[in-house]
């Protein structure tokens, strides 16, 4: 149920006889059947919301996996269904919600635990499908509301983390507004021969998969929230050989794969200091033959390690000779993959199938070293990678996504530098 921003009319979703009641909301709080009352709506109506200007109402049918959405009539509050019908949204919606701007519809869908993402036409009420598609959520959300506000949320980047498998972790300072790296005071931090590492989702703390030598250690460490500098925290043991190392959505897991051990390590987090303790069971060895990567969904509920089951969506695009890292942009648009030459290749993605087409002027060519670690800067304007020698970076051209180098590109970033993340602040 909901009332119109107006608070002239009431509108009631109607599970069981599949159509939406109006009512006109008297001074006294009565309320009046508005006339042709019920409007037909999809299977299982569970939820309606009201656009802030009270000219259009959504209803999110349950049973028939859609979005219905109605013109109000301001004077009598009578609905008329919005030109082009029902438009479709993910497996049973079970809410609705209009943003406070009017620009956007929001739907959350039960099943696969996600949200569907739609514009509004201020005009017609007509809605869209935002690209590239749902938005995961944790498990079974129940709710949705949208908060108000006259500015953006902005990510800015703030510090770069080297895995140096020569020795310890470079940090180095970003430059948001042109995307150069510096290194920080007291950098590289820690020790051991890290090949990947990777930053706690609360920017609390970072982790190292040290692979090199007798390490066989993941290296634990807090960051300094003002100066991103790093203290270690400790070790814990892993297998032999560990490739690769996560941090799940939630910041409260590590996992980490050991390719000679075939096997997958799970631990948990100190919320205060950052140290893990090893979950009981793990490792984790079922179905797993020589893992070197891994990954979290958004959900936090699902983890896949590179022995996975995938389903090929298209044949291979071309890519480099022995890729190495892969990487997103922040609206889903385009991937970046290293391959350990002195190539960086860029494609489009397709965002309704997934398939990936080779990026007009790809590869893109680096000057020496082997293009090995990579990661997209979250606020969509710069792109890093590690060739064995340094980093280097990149801006991202908004539109098709070629790269362009930094003309204060390459940056010292230790002895044999592999892997790089980043860290930020979200205002």
């Amino acid at each position: 149920m909901t009332v119109t921003p107006s608070g002239e009319f009431v509108y009631v979703a109607n599970n069981g006889s599949k159509n939406v009641s109006a009512f006109s909301l008297n001074s006294n709080g009565e309320l009046t059947r508005v006339t042709n009352s019920p409007f037909t709506a999809g299977t299982k109506p569970a939820a309606v919301a009201v656009d802030p200007s009270s000219k259009f109402v959504y209803v999110a049918n349950n049973g028939s996996n859609s979005v219905f959405a109605y013109t109000i009539d301001s004077t009598t509050g009578e609905l008329t269904a919005v030109a082009g019908g029902a438009v479709a949204t993910g497996t049973k919606p079970a809410a609705v919600t209009v943003d406070p701007s009017g620009r956007f519809v929001f739907i959350r869908n039960a099943t696969p635990d996600d949200i569907s993402c739609f514009s509004l036409n201020s005009s017609t009420g007509v809605l869209t499908a935002l690209v590239p598609g749902p938005t995961q959520a944790r498990k079974s959300p129940a709710s949705l509301v949208v908060s108000s506000g006259s500015s953006a949320i902005t990510y800015t980047p703030t510090y770069a983390y080297v895995a140096d498998f020569s020795g310890g972790v470079p940090t180095l300072s970003v430059n948001a507004g042109s995307g150069s790296l510096e290194a920080i005071t007291g950098s590289p931090f820690g020790s051991g021969s890290p090949r990947t590492v990777a930053v706690a989702p609360n920017r609390k703390f970072v982790y190292a998969a040290n692979k090199g030598g007798t390490d066989n250690m993941i290296g634990e460490y807090m960051v300094d929230a003002t100066t991103g500098a790093l203290s270690s925290v400790g070790t814990i043991a892993t297998g032999n050989s560990p490739y690769d190392v996560t941090v799940d959505p939630s910041s409260r897991f590590v996992y980490a794969v050991a390719i000679s051990t075939n096997a997958v390590y799970a631990y948990k987090i100190n919320e205060s200091t950052g140290a893990l303790t090893k979950i009981s069971g793990s490792p984790y060895t079922v179905g797993l033959s020589s893992p070197d990567s891994l990954a979290v969904d958004p959900t936090g509920r699902f983890l896949t390690a590179t022995t996975g089951a995938l389903t090929l969506h298209s044949t291979y695009p071309a890519g480099g000779a022995a890729p190495w890292g892969i990487s997103t942009d922040v609206t889903g648009k385009y991937v970046y993959m290293t391959s350990n030459d002195d190539t960086i290749y860029e494609y489009d993605v397709d965002n309704s199938s997934g398939n990936l087409t080779n990026a007009s002027g790809s590869p893109t060519m680096i000057a020496a070293g082997a293009s090995r670690g990579i990661v997209t800067d979250p606020s969509g304007q710069f792109l890093y990678i590690t060739n064995s020698e340094q980093a280097l970076g990149y801006s991202i051209n908004a539109s098709p996504g070629a790269l362009t180098e930094l003309s204060s590109s390459p940056y010292a970033a230790g002895g044999d530098p592999l892997g790089i993340t980043l860290i930020g602040t979200i205002q």
